[in-house]
């Protein structure tokens, strides 16, 4: 079930964050940028698992910060590729479906969540809301929204 709320992800208080990410090597741009700047060794675990063995859609990475905060962040491979937003849609809404069962398996008590998929990925958030409705019934996902 998905609970709004407004602010910033990032600086909120949440302990379980996810954000979509691509199967490119891309990492630099949208939220996954303003986790790379805050949080670096998340980049790098995204790279490491990228030029080790690649990322496929719908794949889930969980990471601690490393900050003694508790907090974890959830790299989840949602798109492809990544280009210029008018260029898209990237997301794929199948990729989107398999990170939210992965993520209620892993995360039964909740996390949170920017709109993934909607932003630079280019996906329609009515879609994308609807497939977070459908596979998190008994999980709230609190989305952000500035």
């Amino acid at each position: 079930m998905i609970v709004y709320k407004q602010g910033d992800l990032l600086a909120s208080d949440e302990k379980r964050i996810a954000h979509g990410c691509n199967c490119s090597g891309g990492f630099g741009s949208g939220f996954a940028k303003q986790v790379a700047e805050r949080y670096p060794s998340v980049r790098e675990s995204y790279l490491v698992r990228h030029n080790s063995r690649g990322w496929k859609l719908g794949e889930v990475q969980i990471l601690g910060v490393g900050d003694g905060s508790g907090r974890e962040i959830a790299n989840c491979a949602t798109q492809q590729r990544y280009g210029r937003p008018d260029e898209g849609p990237y997301v794929s809404y199948p990729a989107v479906r398999q990170v939210i069962r992965n993520l209620c398996r892993s995360w039964p008590g909740g996390f949170a969540i920017p709109k993934i998929g909607a932003g630079l990925a280019g996906g329609n958030w009515d879609i994308i809301s609807k497939i977070i409705e459908e596979e998190s019934p008994s999980t709230e996902i609190r989305v952000y929204t500035l």
